[in-house]
């Protein structure tokens, strides 16, 4: 170090502490940054669920929609008048819907009963 002049060392000093000035700014830049696409990804996720909760609606609604639609498949599914995937999806149908269950019970327990009974002789 003996050999080195107070100006170099000073100009050396400069270097050093410009370096660390520029590293910083460089970091506080990259800082910023990842702060800013931070933000960024937050609202695109806030976009894609609302996006998201907007097709669960409308597909909820759909398949509401063509649940009641199905109620309609009732008669039709008793008197086996349905295609085998329609009596499929009307299967299906009755696990979900307890009104169609329902009304099929008593149509099969109605039609038990009269069966059970005697037809009268006309006279």
């Amino acid at each position: 170090m003996d050999d080195l002049s107070e100006e170099t060392i000073g100009h050396i000093a400069d270097a050093v502490v410009d370096g660390i000035t520029n590293h910083s700014a460089a970091l506080t830049a990259l800082e910023q940054r990842a702060k800013d696409l931070e933000e960024e990804l937050k609202a695109q996720l806030v976009a894609r669920n609302a996006d998201r909760t907007e097709w669960m609606t409308t597909y909820e609604a759909m398949r509401a929609e063509i649940e009641s639609l199905r109620c309609g498949d009732l008669g039709p599914f008793h008197d086996g008048e349905l295609s085998s995937e329609r009596a499929a999806a009307f299967r299906l149908h009755l696990g979900r819907c307890s009104e169609c269950a329902a009304e099929l019970l008593t149509i099969v327990s109605n039609a038990a009963h009269l069966s059970d009974v005697a037809p009268t002789e006309k006279r």
